[in-house]
């Protein structure tokens, strides 16, 4: 979302953790694929504290 913009560029940094490729359990006549992932931003995670701060004003 903001990395046309070169002054807001640095929110966009983060890191993805969690299973890339997918976790397959094959049963014969079930096959499941399990995957997880979370990308964790600067832009994210600013935007949690600051949804933290206006509930605890709210209550």
């Amino acid at each position: 979302m903001v990395k046309g913009i070169k002054y807001l560029n640095w929110l966009s940094y983060g890191k993805t953790i969690g299973l890339t490729s997918p976790l397959s359990i094959n049963l014969e006549i079930l096959s499941i694929q399990f995957s997880f992932t979370i990308k964790f931003t600067l832009s994210g995670i600013i935007g949690m504290i600051i949804s933290i701060i206006i509930y605890k004003k709210l209550s």
